[in-house]
C-alpha cells in the first residue's frame, strides 16, 4: 500500500470522507479539523515505519489548507527519515549507561 493509498483509506474508512479526490482541500472540503490531520499523520507514520516533520500538522493549525495531493506530496517529501527500531534504541541507552559507569 502507497502513503497516498493508505492517506485515501484513512480519510474513507476512519474520517467518513465519502467522496475523496486529489484537488479536494482538507478544510473546505472535507471538513477536517486539526485533531483529523494530527491523526492521519500518525496512522502514516505507524504504518510505514516514519517520522514526519511536525510542520505538516503545525501548518495546518495555523490555518493552512491544503489539497489531498499537497498533504500527499507533503507526507512522501517528509518520509525520509526512519523511525529508530527498538533494538537501536536499547543499544544507545545500554551504551550511554555504560560509558556513565567509567
Amino acid at each position: 500500500m502507497t502513503i497516498a493509498d493508505k492517506v485515501k483509506s484513512f480519510l474513507k474508512n476512519d474520517l467518513g470522507c465519502q467522496i475523496i479526490t486529489d484537488n479536494m482541500l482538507l478544510k473546505a472540503n472535507l471538513k477536517l479539523d486539526e485533531l483529523d490531520v494530527y491523526e492521519l499523520i500518525h496512522a502514516v507514520e505507524c504504518q510505514f515505519k516514519i517520522s514526519l516533520p511536525d510542520s505538516i500538522g503545525k501548518d495546518y493549525a495555523k490555518g493552512v489548507d491544503c489539497t489531498v495531493a499537497e498533504l500527499i506530496q507533503k507526507i512522501e517529501n517528509g518520509a525520509n527519515k526512519k523511525l529508530p527500531s527498538i533494538k537501536n534504541l536499547y543499544q544507545c541507552v545500554v551504551g550511554r549507561f555504560n560509558q556513565k559507569r567509567k
